[in-house]
């Protein structure tokens, strides 16, 4: 959707002088992208406790 988006917005540039009404937006998904990486720190520090776990239970 984002490279649709910015290559609509491209080619509307590239043509402005042959087109009567020009608009331009970008649009960042912020939801997402705090959300995909709230789970990678979240998978992250999961796996980090395991392997201290893991760690720690050998030493028992």
């Amino acid at each position: 959707m984002i490279l649709t988006n910015v290559s609509f917005n491209l080619l509307q540039f590239l043509f402005v002088k042959s087109l009567v009404v020009t608009n331009g937006s970008v649009r960042i998904p912020i939801f997402s992208i705090t959300f995909v990486l709230a789970a990678l720190l979240l998978t992250r520090l999961t796996a980090e406790s395991k392997q201290l776990k893991d760690d720690n239970d050998m030493f028992i």
